[in-house]
């Protein structure tokens, strides 16, 4: 009986010869994608729950090989390495300081946050029994034929719905894309499957046009739809990896022998296709065009600078990493070429995303299992299939290549149609023994993986089993609804909860901490909550400010101020000033913050200023005692300084002081002149404000005219043309000329009642007016051409 049961395992069967299995293995992964990416807890649930029913009852009957057994597995065992006692390797110092100086409780384990490493590891592990399985499947050329073209089928079909709802403005459920330019919500993965499938679909489409087979108009027109879909994801990577794609794919058959016919058909199929971009690539094309210093050039940039941070980040724990799910918050801490208020969720690759959390060891077992993979998709032979395997092979690459500049190996939807073609690109040699244990063990596996989708599915519907990010999710929910109904009680309870899962989560410190300061004999806690978020954050400007609101509403006026200027410290000088009146502003209803503030007026002139302009007469004449006590002829300070300062002296300081400091000081007059010739009109000395502004103020461009005829018919023709500013000023010069003042001003008043009436006009007016002497008059007409 028992070798009846054993021989019927060691039948050559496979799991997939079954049509019914390559629609369920190729409807997965389209599944991936369209539950918008599999971003979300609950989507990652449907496809582990589906994976494992799939694998339940179309498992495997071959080995993989020892080579990529062994891989898969030490790369489970490196993930789980993170469970392992936190004393058993070097202590990191960002743990020391939170540990002994903070006193933040991270266990004993390697990983600080073990319930989100749980998750991670639960997610890694259906990707390598995914991987295991595909690499497992006895796939013919007709079958991975009928797989690729189911594939790119969906892909197309998925390419069209986000175009209609890209030009329409519907959202579908799910599609969380911010510009609704896809469905991952970063559209670098959208673009990077319609690149793999745009490969493939060139590739089919190529060979049914050689071919002159009906279905290449289908083929053709699939092409064009995942072609404005990538113009649509404004994504240069996927166009480069499309592009790059196709012309690899042609290069490689350039290997086989080929009629010279096929040879000008693929060149002349990627000018078209290169053609086509130029043409109507649109703002995707233009992002090709920026030039240095552009914000899409400052973009690459800064990747670049998240990348120099995360690779030194980690060589600081270069075998084990930091345990899967840790990044954002340890990267966040350890930061400084990239230093930003912008928070980093991944380092911007997926090679650099495993190093740092699992250390370097995997990345060498990934370049092993590539060798293994090559040798194994090698050699390509004429028979039929193989330039779609060639296709599928390409792609992979392409796949892997773009792990070194984003994060598609990181997002289900991404790296199920990656996989899918790294299995495709194998060779249909037979690889491995068939054994009759193997069966049993995938099915063991994949009620494995059936626990974690139920365990995930019941976490995200029924708030059941191990917490989940889904659980942080329902108490940050539960900590803004008790915050917004002022149960402070209720608020550090739900943050406790959730610190509990997740310890270098900031936003809990500082939920916990803003509660706990309106509590009675809660402000020490509150203290030690910000301390912990300032550490996590140590970049972030907002917290400090957030953190000072927070103290300004407890009162409690010396931690505000701590907390602000240490908001300020972070600013630096470029924003220093603004957050500083920020500042200003919110302190006018508490005198001991607002007097605290004061001390940085005395220190720098910008602060001054800004002070300055929130100040009572009382702090107005004690701090510009104290600068002119220092500086008399403000030499230290810059023109665009004194202007300002000037302004805001002018505004809310005496008056007369600064005319006199004017008067004395004649050479700040010239940055000064506006506030001394206003003081003089408040004096209701004019003509000392009116020779001042024309001293100073610089004349408007004046279009030079002559009169050409008499008064008479210069005032015939006006009267024609009242409308007609140039003949205006004709008339008004004529009457210049002939001395008639008067009649000139006359003229002036009707030009300047005009719609859209040039400034200088004005200045003309207040030239006639110096010259008889109407000095407010003068004056009034100047304040027009200076805009006050």
């Amino acid at each position: 009986m028992e070798s009846k049961v054993r021989s019927a395992y060691l039948k050559p069967t496979t799991s997939v010869r079954s049509p019914l299995a390559i629609f369920a293995l190729v409807g997965i992964t389209l599944l991936g994608i369209a539950l918008g990416g599999s971003t979300e807890l609950w989507a990652q649930a449907v496809i582990v729950l589906l994976a494992a029913i799939l694998i339940l009852v179309f498992p495997p009957r071959r080995t993989l090989g020892a080579v990529p057994t062994i891989i898969l597995i030490l790369f489970m065992a490196l993930a789980l390495a993170a469970f392992l006692p936190a004393e058993w390797g070097p202590i990191p110092d960002w743990r020391l300081h939170l540990t002994a100086n903070l006193n933040v409780p991270l266990g004993n384990l390697r990983t600080p946050q073990p319930w989100l490493t749980l998750q991670w590891c639960a997610l890694l592990f259906f990707g390598l029994v995914w991987t295991s399985y595909l690499l497992a499947q006895e796939w013919s050329n007709a079958e991975k034929s009928q797989a690729l073209r189911l594939l790119v089928a969906g892909v197309i079909f998925l390419a069209a719905l986000a175009i209609a709802t890209y030009l329409t403005g519907y959202r579908v459920p799910g599609w969380n894309q911010e510009e609704n330019r896809g469905w991952f919500p970063n559209r670098n993965q959208s673009a990077d499957v319609l690149a793999l499938g745009g490969i493939v679909n060139y590739a089919i489409a190529f060979k049914a046009l050689q071919k002159k087979h009906r279905s290449a108009a289908f083929w053709v027109t699939g092409l064009a739809i995942i072609g404005v879909a990538l113009i649509i994801c404004y994504s240069r990577a996927g166009i480069l990896m499309f592009f790059a794609g196709v012309g690899i794919w042609h290069l490689v058959s350039l290997f086989r022998p080929q009629k010279p016919k096929g040879i000008a058909l693929g060149a002349t199929a990627i000018l078209l296709l290169l053609s086509l971009f130029l043409l109507f690539g649109g703002t995707t094309l233009e992002r090709f065009l920026k030039v240095s210093g552009t914000p899409e050039t400052s973009t690459s940039d800064y990747r670049i600078l998240i990348q120099e941070d995360a690779l030194k980040v980690s060589l600081q724990a270069p075998f084990l990493g930091v345990g899967l799910g840790n990044f954002e918050p340890v990267f966040t801490s350890m930061r400084q070429a990239s230093a930003d208020q912008n928070r980093t969720l991944h380092p911007e690759s997926d090679w650099l995303w495993i190093a740092v959390e699992m250390g370097w060891i995997p990345l060498l077992l990934i370049l092993v299992g590539l060798k293994w993979w090559v040798g194994e998709c090698l050699p390509f032979t004429p028979k039929q299939g193989e330039s779609l395997r060639r296709a599928a092979m390409v792609t992979s690459v392409m796949f892997l290549l773009h792990g070194f500049v984003d994060v598609s190996g990181h997002r289900v939807g991404s790296f199920l149609v990656g996989l899918l073609m790294a299995s495709v690109a194998l060779s249909p040699k037979q690889r491995g023994t068939t054994r009759f244990w193997i069966a049993p063990l995938f099915r063991l596996l994949a009620v494995i993986l059936g626990l974690i989708g139920s365990w995930w599915l019941a976490s995200v519907c029924l708030e059941w089993g191990p917490p989940t990010t889904a659980t942080l999710d329902r108490l940050q929910t539960r900590i803004d609804e008790n915050a917004a109904a002022g149960k402070l009680a209720s608020v550090s309870d739900a943050a406790n909860a959730a610190l509990e899962i997740e310890p270098l989560n900031w936003t809990y410190y500082f939920r916990r901490g803003s509660s706990e300061a309106f509590r009675n004999g809660g402000t020490q806690k509150a203290v030690a909550d910000f301390q912990i978020g300032r550490f996590l954050e140590p970049n972030s400007i907002d917290i400090c400010i957030y953190e000072g609101e927070v103290w300004l509403g407890a009162d409690q006026p010396n931690l505000c101020l701590d907390a602000w200027n240490e908001a300020l410290r972070r600013s630096g000088s470029a924003k220093g000033i603004q957050v500083y009146t920020t500042f200003l502003g919110m302190s006018q209803n508490n005198p001991d913050v607002h007097h605290g503030l004061e001390a940085a007026a005395a220190t720098d002139a910008d602060h001054l200023i800004a002070f300055l302009n929130f100040a009572n007469p009382e702090e107005e004449r004690s701090e510009l005692d104290d600068l002119l006590a220092r500086d008399p002829n403000l030499q230290t300070l810059n023109s665009d300084q004194q202007r300002k300062l000037f302004a805001a002296w002018y505004a809310h300081g005496d008056q007369n002081d600064l005319a006199s400091l004017l008067l004395t000081h004649s050479q700040l007059q010239i940055t000064g002149w506006k506030y001394l010739a206003r003081h003089f009109a408040s004096q209701k000395e004019f003509e000392l404000a009116a020779m001042t502004e024309l001293r100073y103020l610089p004349p408007p461009v004046i279009q030079q005219v002559s009169p050409d005829q008499a008064v008479s018919a210069q005032t015939s023709h006006f009267d024609t043309h009242p409308d007609d500013v140039i003949e205006g000023i004709k008339l008004c010069q004529a009457q210049v000329q002939d001395n008639n003042l008067d009649d000139a001003l006359l003229t002036i008043s009707k030009l300047e009642n005009l719609k859209d009436c040039p400034r200088y006009i004005f200045y003309l007016k207040a030239q006639l007016c110096v010259k008889k002497q109407l000095w407010e008059q003068a004056w009034n007409a100047l304040q027009q051409v200076d805009g006050t």
